[in-house]
């Protein structure tokens, strides 16, 4: 019998589009404020989802876009997908 890997039940129950695919975490300092605000304001207007204020899920594959969001932001350092 083969072994259901992650999110086999999501599909089984036909809730794998609902639910999360990936997610964002990030830790903008200070001085980066206006970035870190323009970010989150982008990643809600984009339908993520907020955890935390630095904390979001996604339901879409989307990694290298939020890369390129990130790099031309200048957070790079500060942010993991």
């Amino acid at each position: 019998m083969k072994e259901a890997g992650p999110g086999a039940g999501a599909e089984i129950l036909g809730l794998s589009e609902v639910l999360p695919t990936g997610s964002i975490v990030f830790d903008v300092p200070q001085e980066m404020h206006n970035q870190r605000n323009w970010l989150r304001k982008k990643l809600k207007t984009l339908g993520f989802y907020m955890l935390q204020k630095s904390v979001f899920v996604f339901p879409y594959p989307c990694e290298e876009e939020l890369g390129d969001i990130c790099s031309h932001l200048d957070i790079s350092d500060y942010v993991d997908i």
